[in-house]
């Protein structure tokens, strides 16, 4: 994941050749939306009820989130991720276990109820 603060970066990059887009050549652009407190939360849920959350607090520089649990390949190769949760010690990332409220949990188990249901 490459962060750009302006068009104008992107459209550098792609002239001078730099952009990698992965094997598949697929591009996601996203729109960056500083996080309050510096945070975001993560909810999971398993079989359609919630199993955890937590928070990992992160700074502008690491604003790239691992969103697995297991950051490796198939073949066990350890993916270069400077903020897998795996890795937050090392990089000086505070993860802290969180409980939302339940009109949060709620929510979250609808959405995962609707994706199911879509499928």
């Amino acid at each position: 994941m490459t962060r750009f603060n302006t068009p104008e970066a992107l459209v550098s990059t792609v002239a001078q050749g730099r952009l990698k887009l992965g094997i598949d050549q697929t591009a996601l652009i996203r729109e960056f939306i500083s996080a309050r407190a510096g945070r975001i939360t993560r909810v999971e849920v398993l079989g359609g009820k919630f199993l955890y959350a937590i928070r990992i607090y992160f700074s502008e520089e690491n604003y790239n989130l691992c969103p697995t649990d297991v950051c490796q390949t198939t073949d066990g190769v350890e993916l270069v991720r400077k903020t897998c949760p795996v890795e937050t010690a090392k990089n000086s990332l505070r993860v802290e276990a969180y409980t939302p409220p339940p009109e949060i949990i709620q929510a979250v188990e609808r959405v995962r109820k609707i994706l199911v249901e879509v499928k």
